[in-house]
């Protein structure tokens, strides 16, 4: 988790890492919001201040996940999922908050034009991504509480399944009520590794309006190759 270039924002990711020495880490970036905050910074020929929780809540890892406008503070989400504002403490050696039930946490920086090689790692399809030349995280310092749990996420298991898929279902569903009021529900299935095939359900008002919603659903997720009306086992791809 890192700042935004709003005051008191910050933006909430997961990432791969990878131990490439005593004090530095390889980290894959996806062309998503971090990648767009460390590119303005790498453009300064300035490093991008970041804090790694590990062993945070499981409300902190599913708002992670949310897909939100720029300069949205996913741990506000978390929060409204608790019902109760998220408890935070602030870092050592920046300025970043991170949940204070988190078991440890690495405070460093995101280093401009610096790459090393990164991976390969098993991914959620349960197949290899490939290795390549990724930046890199110099660690200023490590905090831990006493005793501390190390949480991590097995690749291609169902919590890394469902922790993509439960957000993207939200925001899915959402897009297509906004065209569709008939829209019930959505599903991404477990055969589609909870990415690749979504299932819609619908009350039918028009012939052939299925069509039309599921060519909505792949407008609204990239990663959805094939879908069907769950009401009728209508398909498309």
């Amino acid at each position: 988790m890192h700042e935004t270039h709003n005051p008191g924002e910050q933006n909430v990711s997961i990432n791969r890492l990878q131990i490439n020495g005593p004090d530095t880490l390889g980290i894959l970036i996806l062309p998503r919001d971090l990648n767009k905050f460390f590119e303005i910074a790498e453009h300064n020929d300035q490093s991008l201040p970041l804090s790694i929780s590990i062993g945070s809540d499981p409300m902190s890892l599913l708002a992670s996940q949310a897909i939100l406008p720029l300069n949205t503070d996913e741990l506000g989400v978390a929060g409204g999922l608790l019902k109760n504002p998220l408890n935070v403490v602030k870092c050592i050696t920046n300025d970043v908050r991170v949940p204070a039930s988190s078991e440890i946490i690495i405070e460093g920086r995101l280093l401009p034009n610096v790459r090393e090689s990164e991976g390969p790692f098993g991914e959620f399809p349960q197949y290899y991504g490939p290795a390549g030349k990724r930046q890199v995280i110099k660690i200023d310092t490590i905090t831990h509480r006493k005793n501390p749990i190390y949480h991590t996420i097995v690749p291609a298991a169902m919590e890394h399944l469902l922790l993509g898929a439960i957000p993207r279902e939200a925001s899915i569903l959402t897009a297509l009520q906004r065209q569709f009021s008939n829209v019930v529900d959505v599903h991404l299935s477990r055969g589609g590794v909870c990415r690749y095939h979504i299932a819609v359900k619908v009350k039918k008002r028009l012939e052939g309006e299925q069509k039309n919603i599921i060519f909505c659903a792949f407008a609204s997720h990239a990663d959805i190759k094939t879908g069907n009306d769950s009401r009728r086992g209508c398909g498309c791809t």
